[in-house]
């Protein structure tokens, strides 16, 4: 299995699922998981499909990899 962060790519001003950090063996098993956990927002599949999602690892840079802000 492997981490994978998915978010919007996009700014809202109501409340929406921002992003996730989710665990599966692939990309699309990722998105998919997101997209049925926001489906009550009825953006299931352009969430699946428009999200940004990237592979979690350990190497790399020192950097924030989520910043997750509540409107409203």
């Amino acid at each position: 299995m492997k981490l994978w962060l998915v978010q919007r790519p996009d700014e809202h001003d109501y409340d929406v699922l921002n992003g996730a950090l989710v665990r599966a063996g692939s990309e699309a098993i990722a998105r998919q998981l997101v997209a049925a956990e926001c489906g009550d927002e009825g953006h299931d599949v352009w969430f699946a499909s428009s999200t940004r999602c990237i592979e979690v690892t350990t190497t790399g840079v020192a950097e924030v990899l989520l910043r997750d802000f509540t409107n409203g």
